[in-house]
């Protein structure tokens, strides 16, 4: 149970110089992920207000950075607060989605293997490469070991009821998100659908004030991550720093 995750496992099963190249390939990851959620949340920002995106982007990521300097206690509860009211919105947004999907044809296009096509085995790559991305969250969760209150037993769980939570919101959004889009293949082509896709489909399922509704769930999940995302970044340094790797 120590600070820096990756860094430690492959330090204490290997060495550190493997775990030195280890932890910074894990920074690598982290400043790409919170790099794409603050640029995701902000094009949904300026869905909502018309403001400059620049200084939407500098807004989000200086005030999702500064909460960590408040403290552990204060992220975890902050962090569990807007999560909470995110996964509403999100569930919330699955019986909108499903409800136009009937209304448009029938309770039998709930189940359809649309979905799953595609046209070529490169752009399936490309998506696959994407949707990997989406999973370096739940290894954030052992960055925070020396935080928790029994982390041999609490971080374990922690790390698979992530993986299964976060999966099943990500399957479920994307499945329903193309089934109420029927002419998705034609709005891809958009630069401003393919930005903010979930936006125009929660405009095109429930009206404008639903995708309002919606945004602000994507907006906080964004936050929360890019805030425990801070949180871990800064553990696996303090990690590799306290065995004078860096």
């Amino acid at each position: 149970p120590l600070a820096g995750s990756l860094y430690n496992f492959i330090s204490l099963v290997w060495n550190k110089p493997l775990g030195f190249l280890a932890g910074w390939a894990l920074l690598l990851d982290y400043l790409f992920i919170t790099t794409v959620t603050s640029m995701s949340a902000s094009l949904y920002i300026i869905q909502l207000i018309h403001v400059p995106y620049t200084l939407v982007l500098f807004i989000f990521v200086a005030i999702t950075g500064l909460i960590n300097l408040f403290g552990i206690r204060l992220l975890a509860r902050l962090g569990l607060a807007l999560l909470l009211i995110a996964e509403v919105i999100v569930i919330a947004s699955f019986f909108i989605w499903s409800h136009a999907i009937v209304n448009r044809a029938s309770l039998s296009a709930l189940f359809s293997l649309e979905p799953f096509h595609f046209t070529n085995i490169p752009m399936l790559m490309n998506a696959t490469s994407l949707a990997v991305a989406s999973y370096l969250g739940f290894d954030a969760i052992s960055t925070l070991a020396e935080e928790a209150k029994d982390p041999k037993r609490g971080i374990p769980k922690a790390m698979f009821l992530c993986v299964f939570i976060g999966g099943l919101g990500m399957v479920l959004t994307g499945y329903l998100g193309v089934l109420a889009s029927p002419n998705w293949p034609v709005l891809i082509k958009d630069p401003n659908w393919q930005a903010t896709a979930l936006f125009y489909v929660s405009k095109a399922t429930g009206g404008t004030h639903f995708a309002y509704f919606y945004s602000l769930g994507f907006i906080l999940s964004m936050a929360v991550f890019n805030m425990v995302g801070t949180a871990s970044t800064a553990r696996i340094l303090f990690g590799m720093g306290r065995d004078n790797m860096i």
